[in-house]
This record gives C-alpha cells, structure tokens and sequence, in this order.
C-alpha cells in the first residue's frame, strides 16, 4: 500500500486530520474491505473521530465487514451506536449487504428491546410482522400502536392488543389522527361486543335450529355492508336490528371530535379544518340516517363554522404580521445578522403552518425566496458555534490546571459560560455541553470555600456599613434640632472617623451597596453643609461683634458701653467657631476691645452674679411648669400646647453661658422634659383617633365578652346557646370605625366565633391568634430595637433573615413612621382574636411597652 492509492494511510501521516467530515466521508466509502488493517482503522475512527456522521459510518462499515466482535469489545459509546446500526439493519432503513434471510435471522436473536427497536423504525412488512409476532406485552404492543412508523405495524400491534379498555385508550388518542388504526380498533370493540352478545343469546336458546336459522346464523357472522340485517323465525316475523361496525365507529369518532372542538381555539388553522373534513365524511356516512348522531353533527358542524369565519380574519392578520417580518428578515439577511435572522425565520415558518389555501401559498412563494440563505447562515453559525466551543472546553481544561486565584478563577468561568450561552447550539450540542459543565464544575470547585467565606464577611461588613449609617444619621438629627451651632471641632472628627471605617468595612454585596452609599454620602453631604453653613455665619457674626467692640471702645458713656460689652461677650459665646486662624484673628480683636471698655470690673461682676440668679430662679420655674405638664390628663395636656411652646422658647433664650456648672444641668433636665413631652404629643391620637379608638373598643368588647363565656363552657348544648345568646342585631348596628383593615378583622372574628362548632374548634383559632400575637410583637421589638423573650428568640431570627433577604430594612424608619406604625399595630391588636383573656393581657402589656419606645 502506497501512501498516494491507499486509503488507510491518510490517517499513519496525520493527513487525516486535516481533512473536513465531508472528505472523511468519501475516504471511508473508498476504503476497500478486504484491505489489510481497514476493520481497525474503522473502529479507530468510531472511538475518536470528532463528527457524528463520520462515526456512524465508520461503524456501519465494520457491520458491513462482519467484526462485530470488535465492536462489541469496544465498550461504551461506540457499542451503544453499534448496537442502533444493527436495530436499522435490520429493520431496512440503513443500506447494507445483508439479505432478507439474515436480517430475519438476526431479529431473532436480537433481546426484546430491540426488536421492539426494530418494530417502531422499521418500513418493511415481513420485518415489521415478525417484530410484532415476538412482542407478547400489551403496553409495548400499545407503544407500537402509537408510535411506530409504519402503517402496517401499527396495524398488526392493534389486532395483537388483548386487553379491550387499553384498546379504548389507544382509540380515544389516534381517532383523528390515523385512520386506519381507527377503523382496525373500532372494529375490534364492535366484534368483541357482538360475539359477547352472541355468546348471551346463545346460552339462553332452548329450542335446535330450524334451516332459516342456520342461514340467518350464517347472515349474521359475515360482516355486513348495510346498517340492518333482518333475522326470521319461523314462528313470528320478528325484526331484529344489528347495529353495524361502522356506526359505532363514527360514534366513537365523533365524540372524539366534539370533546376537541368545543376547547379548540379559532386561532388552530390546521385542526379546524381537520375536524370540519372528518365532520363532512362523517355526515356523508350518515347520510339517509334519522338518528341523533347525524344531527349532532349538523350541530357541530355549524360551530366549527363559526370558528373558521374568526380562522379566516386571523389568517389576514397573521399574513399582515408575517409580511412585516419579511422585511425584519430580509435586512438581517443583508446585514449578516445570523442570530435575528434565525428567529424571524422560525417566527414565519411558525406563521405560516398556521395558514391555510391562498395565504399560505403566498406566504411560502415569499419565504421561500430567503430559504437558501437562511439555511447557509444557520449553517455557518453552527459550524462557527461549534469550533468555538472546542475551544471554550479546552480553555476551561486549562483553569482546571491553573492555580488562579479563586475570585479570578470565578471570573473566567462566568465569562465562559456567557461566551457559551452567547453561541446557540452547534453539532454535538448535548455532547459539548455535558462536557463543559462537567469540566466547569471541577474548575469551580476551589471557589466554594473562598466565596462562603466572603459571603460572611460581606454580611458582617454591610451591618457595620449600616451602624456607620444609623450612627451618622442619628448625629445629624440631633445636629438639626439643636438650638446651638454644632461642635465643629467634633463635627469634622465624626466625618473623618466615619469615612475611613467606611472604606475598612468592605466588601459587600453588589444588589445592596448602591442604596446602601447612597445613603451614607447623603448623609454626609449633609453634615459638611452643616459645617460649611455654621462657619460662614459664625466669622460673619463675629467680624460684625469686632466692630461693634471697637466702635463701643470709643463711647465715653462707660457704663452703656460696658453693659453693651456684656451684651456683646454673650453674643460672642453663642457663636459657633470658624477656621482656626481667623478665630484666632478675631477673638484677639475682640478681646483689645473689650479691654479697652472694662474699667470697672468689681461692679460689672455683682451685676453679673444677681442677673444670673434671676435667670436660673426663672429656668427652674420653666422646668417646674414643664414637669406639671408632662403629668396632666390628655384633654389638659392637649391644651397645653402654647403654653409649653412658649415655656421652651423662654427657656432656650433664658440659658445664660455664664451660669456655668449649673448651665449643663439645667439643659439636661430641660432636654428631658422636652422629650417626654415631644414623644406624648406625637403619640397623643387626634378626635378622628379617638372616635376610631372608642369604636374598636366598644366592638373588640361584645367580643371579648362572648370569647370569655365560650372558652370556658366544654359542654356542646351550653356552648351553642351561649354562640345563640349573641346579639347578632346589636353587632351589626354598632358603627364602623372607618378602618376598612380593622373592620375586616372584627367581622372575621366575629364569625369565627359564630360558627365556631365546638369548645376544642374554638380553642384551636385561638391558637392560631396567639400565634399571629405573638408575630406582632416580634416585629414590633424588631422595629423598636427591644430584646425579646427567650423563648421566642428563633421566631425574632427568622424574621429577621426574612426582612435582609428581602431588602426590608435598609432605611431607618422617621419618627412619623414610627408612630403610625405604632397605633396601626396597636388597633389591629385589639381587633385580633378570638383570644383567651390571659393570654390577650400578657401579651397586650408586653407590647404597649414596646409601642412606647416607638411614640
């Protein structure tokens, strides 16, 4: 054998390589036999070769050289695809060598799924005979009945079948569909239903046959060609009717029919005109018949109709839209856009299977005109797809390999995987893939670890962003409500504190960091406003008191200019600091000034001290009045509140610096009252507040009463007189509070408590409502930041997970919020029930405790 003639060689100098599937094709046909080492180049290629239709050739040639022992041998893919060969040889769909003779020869030593293989794929009558001969179950005789390809086959397997409701199943699933097989099994049910008819009437005759009635017996066995066949007796002329196979075959059919008719939609081109061809033959065979059969199908048939007269305007619609992408396809086509050309093609091909006549030959003369290049750029993205993922699994072999970080490695990978998703399918599409998620998983194996325990990390992470978060928040709050300028010392030590652990507590997760710093810099931004806004007012200020020092310095009136001295230093103090050199420059001004103007200190300083006495006798009748306040009733305490406004402006322009030590305890008692005070006016409800209150109360109170009676009455007659005792009219003509959540609630409970049958039934919705009590006040702690009890520690967990898993949470609450969250839970506590009295107090005192700290 010469490299240049022989076949074989091709692959000994790798040249085979080098070939394309087509080529290796025309390679293997040329291959002679009977060459020397031409069996084991075949299963060469069979094992390795990258394109199926080389493999299959390959092992379809060793079938035709007669070494199935080497197949077999091989093992694995190649056996199994061998094995397929063998199953299409001999049922005749694959061209070989073999006779007639040796492929029947073979079906009989093939395992019986294989020939049941043969059975469904093969076209041959005598093969598709014998497949069916050798197959005894009657499931696998119904799969071929509904599966094979051919005809006969189906046939066969159908008159095999033995048990009569499989056959009924298999009729009611091809009626329509395959006639033949129709026809053949109702046949077979009217038979079997006419020979247990006959086998009845048999054992009940007494008398022997006359001649007539050997001669009507004979009538009888011969299938008929009419509807009737009349049977004589000799004694009375009696008419039997016989109801013919036919009749009950159209029977069956038609109810098949009707059942997908009336859920079929006017848009299902192709089965309405199915279903109004088998109606017309089907009136057809009913034709010169008076039965209730052939006027349900004039009936029917009017319906379909109708559905086909809404068919034909859809068709127009359908043409309209498909023309529409025409054009879509054919500027893809233009530009190479192979992806958008591919689904605009399969979007008119699905367009036009549902058309019908003239529409569908228009739309298929103007699709076809594009087919030949649909077909060469799906082609070539295939063969592109392909080769790309070749490479694609061979890089990702490589990561396996590689000592990558496991962030980078997780990087590659998912950019892979996006590449993959990206290239459609291509040939060996399942192979391939299998292939590469195997490959990818191994490589992703080391990333596990590395990113559980990032994950925990990022969690800690974004708890602590939070509490830098809360933290700011809180401060600016305060920033804001205060009367005095900020601290700027402390103020530019919170920011540069909170920015650096900022960037030290990082990562966290990407779907939460971006409302997350949002938060945190508006925050901020808001902080350096505050600062930039108090320094700028604060030199103003003091350059404006340098002045008025000065000009004072100049006064020869000592004693108005001392006083105004005073007046100026308090003034001085109020003011917040500037940047350091110019508070520098300023205060040392000031200060000559003021020097300048103090001659008689002594005298200034006794002034000083009894202005400040009076000052500090006011401040603590202030607070004296303010604690009064905080304990009136709510009428009084809502009248209150001019006179308390009034009371904190006096305080905040009272407080004197120079009152020193005591300055700092005054201010924190004032500070104090004023939050009890602030906290019951946000929590003291308005007039529609308290109409709402006094009616849930009033309902929640019929109600108690009743849950009490019930709960502790176990008697059933007792328990039914006491639910009969409720004053249903008196229920029904309380007013409604107005809150349509609540009102919900209360009537709910009500009638559970109605009809609630039983002490035990009862018990159990109180269970329940103990249950959802207990939800309310943990979600309450939750929100007030209060620990809960013990045992319900998990619940509060769980809770918790859910609000992080959903995004709940990551915005502190204001305190509005906080307070109508407060009274909502609040009303729907009390409207909560049916509830034991108990269990309603404790949990009812555990949650106003709650509720309190959010008011």
């Amino acid at each position: 054998m010469t490299t240049a003639s022989n076949p074989v060689s091709p692959l000994i100098d790798n040249t085979w390589l080098n070939q394309d599937s087509a080529q290796r094709l025309v390679s293997i046909e040329k291959i002679d036999l009977k060459e020397p080492g031409a069996a084991e180049f075949f299963l060469k290629v069979a094992q390795e070769d990258d394109h199926e239709a080389v493999r299959c050739r390959a092992i379809a040639r060793i079938i035709e050289f007669g070494a199935l022992e080497q197949l077999q041998s091989a093992g694995g893919t190649v056996q199994k695809n061998a094995q397929q060969q063998i199953y299409r040889i001999v049922a005749g769909t694959l061209e070989s060598n073999h006779s007639e003779i040796e492929r029947i020869e073979k079906l009989k030593e093939l395992p019986s799924n294989g020939v049941k293989q043969v059975a469904l794929i093969t076209k041959l009558k005598t093969i598709g005979s014998l497949a069916v001969g050798a197959v005894a179950q009657n499931e696998e005789l119904a799969d071929i009945c509904l599966f094979a390809g051919s005809v006969h086959v189906r046939k066969t397997a159908a008159v095999k079948i033995t048990d009569t409701q499989l056959l009924k199943e298999i009729l009611a699933k091809v009626t329509g569909k395959d006639k033949t097989l129709t026809k053949t099994i109702a046949s077979r049910l009217a038979a079997d239903s006419s020979n247990d008819s006959e086998k009845s009437s048999a054992a009940t005759e007494a008398e022997p046959k006359t001649k007539k009635d050997e001669v009507a017996s004979k009538t009888a066995d011969k299938p008929a060609d009419i509807k009737k066949v009349k049977i004589e007796k000799p004694d009375k002329a009696e008419k039997v009717e016989k109801v013919h196979v036919p009749l009950v075959e159209s029977s069956i059919e038609f109810d098949a029919a009707e059942k997908e008719a009336v859920k079929l939609s006017y848009k299902n081109t192709a089965r309405l005109f199915e279903i109004r061809s088998q109606l017309r033959k089907l009136q057809a065979r009913l034709a010169g018949t008076d039965t209730a059969l052939a006027a349900k199908v004039e009936n029917l048939q009017t319906g379909i109709a109708e559905k086909i007269t809404k068919n034909n305007e859809y068709q127009e619609q359908l043409k309209a839209k498909t023309e529409e992408l025409l054009t879509s396809l054919t500027e893809a086509l233009d530009s190479g856009n192979s992806e958008n050309a591919t689904q605009y093609w399969d979007k008119i091909q699905g367009n036009i299977s549902n058309t019908t006549n003239q529409v569908r030959s228009e739309l298929l003369k103007k699709s076809n005109v594009h087919k030949e290049k649909v077909i060469k750029l799906r082609d070539w993205k295939i063969f592109a797809s392909t080769e790309k993922k070749k490479e694609l699994i061979t890089q990702m072999q490589h990561l396996i390999d590689s000592k990558m970080h496991a962030s980078d490695r997780s990087k590659s990978i998912s950019k892979m995987h996006k590449e993959w998703k990206t290239l459609g399918r291509s040939s060996q599409n399942e192979q391939f893939w299998k292939e590469f998620k195997k490959l990818s998983d191994q490589a992703y194996e080391p990333c596990k670890e590395y990113f559980k325990e990032r994950k925990q990390l990022m969690v800690q992470n974004l708890l602590k962003r939070r509490e830098i978060c809360e933290s700011l928040e809180a401060e600016h709050k305060i920033l804001q409500e205060a009367d005095d300028e900020p601290d700027i010392s402390k103020l530019n030590k919170l920011l540069s504190d909170s920015e650096k652990d900022w960037k030290s507590y990082a990562p966290i997760e990407q779907s939460k960091i971006k409302s997350l710093q949002k938060r945190f810099y508006e925050t901020v931004n808001q902080l350096r406003k505050l600062r930039k806004s108090s320094l700028s007012v604060s030199a103003k200020q003091k350059q404006e008191l340098v002045g008025q020092a000065i000009e004072l310095s100049k006064n020869d009136d000592k004693k108005h200019a001392m006083n105004e001295a005073k007046r100026l230093q308090q003034e001085w103090k109020k003011i917040g600091p500037t940047s350091y050199r110019e508070d520098q420059r300023y205060w040392q001004d000031f200060r000559a000034a003021c020097d300048a103007i103090f001659n008689k200190r002594d005298q200034a300083s006794n002034e000083l001290r009894e202005d400040l006495q009076k000052i500090e006798t006011r401040l603590n009748e202030i607070l004296a009045t303010l604690d009064s306040i905080v304990k009136e009733n709510d009428s009084a305490f809502r009248e209150s509140r001019a006179s308390y406004q009034d009371l904190a402006q006096e305080f905040s322009n009272s407080l004197d610096p120079r009152i020193k030590s005591k300055r700092k305890r005054l201010l924190d008692r004032f500070n104090s009252a004023k939050r009890l005070i602030d906290s019951r006016f946000r929590a003291l409800p308005d007039k529609r507040q308290q109409k709402l209150m006094q009616t849930i109360l009033e309902k929640a109170s019929m109600l108690q009463d009743i849950e009490k009676a019930l709960l502790g009455e176990s008697d059933a007659e007792k328990f039914g007189s006491l639910q009969q005792a409720f004053d249903s009219d008196a229920w029904n003509k309380t007013d409604k509070s107005g809150n349509a959540e609540i009102d919900e609630l209360l009537n709910e409970r009500q009638s559970t408590v109605s009809s609630a049958k039983s002490y035990s039934e009862l018990a159990k919705h109180c269970k329940q409502c103990e249950d959802s009590f207990r939800q309310l006040c943990i979600q309450a702690e939750v929100r007030a930041n209060v620990d809960s009890p013990a045992e319900d520690k998990a619940l509060r967990m769980k809770f918790q997970l859910e609000q992080l898993q959903s995004g709940f949470g990551q915005a502190k609450p204001d305190p509005k919020q906080n307070l109508k969250y407060a009274m909502s839970t609040e009303l729907h506590s009390i409207a909560l029930g049916p509830l034991d009295e108990s269990t309603r107090k404790a949990f009812t005192a555990r949650l106003n405790e709650v509720l309190q700290n959010l008011r």
